[in-house]
């Protein structure tokens, strides 16, 4: 689902582009095949790949070969020791706007879900979330983190509970009633969690998630989240891809999109003060927003346009 909302986006800004783009998809435990010649795609062995765009989370060996020899751009997951430029969303600013809103509607004791040391966009979100407690004056406690695993932050569903649970029933007794997650699918994880507990949300415990709202039933939860969509972030990588292509020597960048605040059921409606903007969340949101050498994309079986119209922030390492 989210592949081909990427791809969507890529395809869109390919035409203006006046370029080929070829997908290719492989397995999470066939990603070594795409260094293998006898493997990859026609075009790739006869060299008609100029460039690549990571789609997910790639294991670090299997990038940094795809880096020594081709441009390559990666969407959301950054390589901070490879020459990769990564493409995602502006996490600073979107951790702001949930601790924000959540300070807003008097929550003090607030808590963080999905810290995964391996995973970049965790690490990444999670200092953003640290930053917006001290700036507004809030009291960060490490006893309030919730740790998992990579499995289960990178899972495409909400996952099952794990030792992370024993950690979330101590602290909700310690008085912590608003949760940030690290992602929608952690946020609906926390949400199924709490609900098994008989906790109404957000009367009880507010919810919030961070990118995009996942496909439900029309009776499931709605998150309170940030979002960029997947179109934006396709189109906004090829863009990257076709500019190092051509500018092989210019320094690494991060390309940062800003976030959309999306008020959903899982905790309670505040009027939004500094917000880039803000779009109330409703069941129709959850429908998606649609002669040379190719550029080739790839991507794993694990889930996370238009030219965009909002302003993208590049970072220089």
């Amino acid at each position: 689902m989210f592949d081909l909302r990427y791809m969507a986006g890529m395809s869109s800004a390919a035409v203006n582009l006046n370029i080929s783009i070829l997908s290719h998809h492989l397995a999470s435990g066939d990603l070594d095949s795409i260094l293998d010649p006898a493997r990859q795609p026609v075009l790739m062995r006869q060299g008609e790949v100029d460039g690549i765009v990571l789609m997910h989370h790639w294991p670090e060996p299997i990038a940094r070969e795809l880096s020594a020899h081709f441009p390559v751009v990666s969407i959301v997951h950054s390589y901070p020791d490879l020459p990769i430029d990564t493409v995602g969303t502006d996490d600073r600013q979107g951790m702001m706007t949930i601790v924000r809103h959540l300070h807003a509607s008097g929550y003090k004791n607030i808590g963080f879900f999905g810290l995964c040391p391996e995973v970049s966009w965790s690490r990444s979100r999670f200092a953003g979330f640290v930053e917006a407690m001290v700036t507004l004056g809030l009291h960060f406690s490490i006893d309030r983190v919730i740790p998992i695993s990579t499995l289960e932050a990178l899972a495409a569903r909400p996952f099952p509970e794990t030792e992370w649970a024993n950690s979330l029933s101590t602290v909700e007794k310690s008085g912590t009633t608003a949760w940030v997650a690290s992602s929608i699918m952690t946020g609906l994880t926390l949400h199924r969690f709490f609900s098994k507990r008989g906790l109404a949300i957000p009367r009880d415990v507010a919810i919030t998630g961070f990118h995009r709202q996942a496909p439900q039933s029309s009776d499931g939860p709605l998150l309170t989240s940030v979002d960029v969509t997947d179109e934006e972030l396709g189109a906004a990588a090829l863009r990257r891809l076709i500019h190092r292509i051509k500018n092989p020597a210019e320094s690494k960048r991060s390309i940062l999109l800003p976030v959309t605040f999306h008020q959903g059921d899982s905790s309670p409606s505040y009027p939004q003060k500094n917000s880039s903007e803000i779009v109330p969340l409703h069941s129709s949101a959850r429908q998606s927003r649609r002669g040379n050498h190719p550029i080739k994309t790839a991507n794993d079986d694990l889930s996370e346009a238009t030219p965009p119209s909002k302003a993208e922030t590049t970072r220089n390492h």
